[in-house]
């Protein structure tokens, strides 16, 4: 969130196409990732059960105890529950993973390259704008009202060089500068998403969430605690949710209900959270064992 200017209006000047989504769509300005990790904000996300020690993690095991997750629900729904991540598919296993849970997954494998990269083998986790290219291909072929999780992989680092106007900073791949024009690749490549969606039959009946896994590691040191943990969240439909700022305290294990409310989905999930548009007196946060409570006024931490 720290990089992103309608959230923290620092002037990085890199998120251009989200931040005029934002001024139509509802914007969560105190946005927590539950952790630290892409794993665990995909847990999160798509089962509202926190990484706990003794509960276990998708990947190991968590994917085959995690009863009432996005996948199943919607699946039983009738919904068709499809999950992409650009990241080659055994990726944090994400190719069993997702089957597990109940979705078809399309790794990088699946994903063709379409655009001239100066080296399209760079990204250790794959392309944003072709993978999203990809899933729009896949939504215009689907009969069925769908759910569909995009897992981005251009702005994790090694961070790859890129083409023009997006490498205009100079850096040597895993500074700051370079995580810079990969985030400004990355908004481009969801603004286009957005806009060649904007054009579909589907498009008015569909909600677009747009979040991170977790804060970037690109800043030695955030100015407070909150941006070791704030993501942006938005949630974008026109001709469905009024726009507005919220700046109450909201979690992504908050997703999940959310996602349920939304699309009109019925089932049993196991989560404590709520619906992002009620918000939160607290939020758990983690690291590693380290439990931190977010509220409206402080944060203490918890030694586990």
């Amino acid at each position: 969130a720290y990089y992103i200017d309608s959230v923290a209006h620092m002037g990085f000047n890199v998120t251009p196409r989200f931040d005029a989504l934002a001024k139509d769509g509802a914007l969560f300005t105190r946005h927590y990732s539950a952790e630290k990790r892409t794993i665990d904000g995909a847990q999160a996300i798509v089962t509202g059960i926190p990484s706990v020690r003794s509960i276990g993690n998708l990947g190991y095991g968590l994917e085959i105890k995690a009863n009432g997750n996005l996948g199943e629900i919607a699946k039983n729904n009738g919904y068709e529950a499809m999950m992409m991540h650009t990241s080659r598919r055994r990726s944090y296993y994400m190719d069993a993973v997702a089957n597990a849970l109940g979705f078809t997954f399309y790794g990088a494998e699946d994903i063709p390259i379409i655009m001239d990269y100066p080296d399209p083998e760079a990204p250790a986790y794959g392309w944003d704008y072709d993978g999203l290219m990809k899933l729009e291909d896949i939504l215009d072929n689907t009969d069925k009202p769908f759910i569909a999780v995009f897992m981005s992989g251009t702005t994790h680092p090694t961070y790859p060089e890129l083409y023009a106007p997006f490498n205009k900073r100079l850096g040597n791949r895993t500074d700051l500068n370079s995580f810079l024009n990969t985030l400004e690749y990355s908004d481009y490549s969801v603004g286009e998403f957005i806009e060649k969606a904007s054009g579909k039959e589907w498009f008015k009946n569909t909600v677009f969430i747009i979040t991170a896994d977790h804060a970037s590691t690109a800043a030695a040191n955030y100015p407070s605690f909150d941006y070791t943990y704030l993501a942006p969240l938005l949630i974008y439909s026109p001709d469905n949710i009024a726009p507005g700022e919220y700046t109450h305290v909201t979690i992504h294990l908050d997703l999940l209900p959310t996602i349920m409310d939304l699309a009109g989905l019925q089932g049993r999930t196991y989560t404590s959270s709520r619906h992002v548009f009620e918000g939160n007196e607290r939020a758990f946060v983690g690291d590693n064992g380290i439990y931190s409570v977010v509220t409206p006024v402080a944060t203490s931490t918890i030694h586990s």
